[in-house]
């Protein structure tokens, strides 16, 4: 683990840029509101009174796709593109309908717990296809006392549709985000699955060593990170799973197609 802990130490400035993309997202919506603002204070000046309906219209528009212009520039991840994109828009629309502070607290508790840990994890919620759990049934189909863990379970799904055909298989999920992780905790309870756990917390906790299976689908920009935690604790014989997102020079031992869209599972033999 030590070994792993100076690797972190060492980060090139582009890392740091990667690391925080909170105030990435923070200097994209003030860079662009400072260069909108200089452009109402300089339309006013020379053009006359510029907020009326239709030209703040304008202007918010404007704001929204020069946003989408800087987190391009700043080569942000695409969600957060998206993200710089409507919020100025989002803003705007709360303002003009006078959303109560009440409602809008609730509204930000809700997102910030299904959403909040992707401002340090950088790994947004994905949905994994239908039928992952078909493809990992038919590869894995004559191991018995399987001990598979999913490094960021969000709700569940796949852990909850394997434990319905493998009721011999010791099934763990972690999640990070309280409300994914509880919708999944309560959901395996009423449907009273023995052999699943949900825990809550980062995967960079657990050891992986007791693991068979780790089956990951998180993120590109965190691949190398949990590669190097598969090399330094999976053992010998074990499998490493990761949906969509290869580790850079890193050739899996194969790979498996999951759906007909081209989604691939990346498999790498320890």
């Amino acid at each position: 683990m030590e070994a792993l802990r100076v690797s972190h130490k060492s980060l090139s400035p582009s890392s740091v840029q990667a690391k925080y993309p909170l105030l990435k997202a923070l200097l994209v919506q003030v860079l662009s509101f400072v260069v909108c603002f200089a452009f109402a204070v300089i339309a006013k000046k020379f053009y006359g009174y510029v907020f009326i309906p239709f030209t703040f219209l304008l202007l918010l528009l404007f704001h929204s796709f020069l946003s989408l212009l800087i987190s391009l520039l700043l080569k942000s991840e695409w969600w957060w593109n998206v993200i710089a994109f409507i919020f100025p828009i989002f803003v705007s629309l709360g303002l003009y309908l006078q959303i109560s502070s009440a409602l809008s607290l609730v509204i930000f508790l809700f997102l910030f717990f299904v959403f909040g840990t992707t401002l340090t994890t950088r790994v947004p919620y994905f949905p994994s296809h239908s039928s992952l759990s078909e493809r990992l049934l038919e590869f894995f189909s004559d191991k018995e006392k399987l001990q598979l863990l999913d490094a960021g379970s969000g709700l569940g799904g796949l852990i909850i549709d394997l434990s319905k055909a493998r009721p011999d298989w010791k099934l763990t999920g972690v999640e990070i985000s309280s409300f994914p992780w509880l919708f999944s905790f309560l959901r395996s309870k009423i449907l009273r699955r023995q052999n699943v756990k949900f825990q809550l917390g980062s995967y960079e906790y657990l050891n992986f060593e007791k693991f068979d299976v780790v089956f990951a689908y998180l993120s590109p920009v965190v691949m190398s990170e949990i590669w190097k935690k598969v090399q330094y604790e999976m053992v010998p014989g074990s499998i490493f799973m990761s949906y969509e997102f290869p580790v850079d020079g890193e050739p899996p031992s194969f790979e498996i197609q999951v759906s007909e869209k081209g989604a691939i599972l990346y498999v790498w033999q320890m």
